[in-house]
């Protein structure tokens, strides 16, 4: 079983995206901010990682590089509501930190998976 890190601080679009994750089949691990994240990732071995962009503590950009160091081969996915930073577009930088992907909220469960098996079979055949 391909086993997901999610990383969401949003508790209702945390619940959304383990549920559809899990209906289709993914053992999925949530947590609620990116320093939790990266003590996970720091503990245990996952296939695969989906972060939101804008969170409290340390943001998805950050995790998505510190992530890459760790993980070098891990299909990693960004999601985010959107928003512009001083320090630029999220998508943009999000994609220059490693990221393999990035979607914007909403979108569809049907996307979603399609976007998880794509990255998972491209990175490692599975999915």
């Amino acid at each position: 079983m391909v086993s997901i890190l999610l990383i969401e601080d949003d508790p209702a679009v945390r619940l959304t995206l383990s549920m559809m994750l899990e209906d289709d089949g993914y053992v999925v691990t949530s947590v609620d901010n990116g320093a939790e994240g990266l003590a996970r990732l720091l503990a245990t071995s996952f296939d695969f990682m989906v972060t939101d962009i804008w969170m409290p503590k340390i943001d998805g950009v950050c995790v998505i590089q510190q992530a890459r160091r760790l993980v070098p081969n891990m299909p990693i996915l960004a999601v985010t509501g959107g928003g512009a930073s001083e320090s630029g577009d999220p998508v943009v930088r999000a994609q220059r930190m490693g990221s393999d992907a990035v979607m914007l909220k909403p979108f569809k469960q049907e996307d979603l998976l399609l976007v998880v098996k794509a990255l998972l079979q491209a990175k490692t055949g599975a999915g």
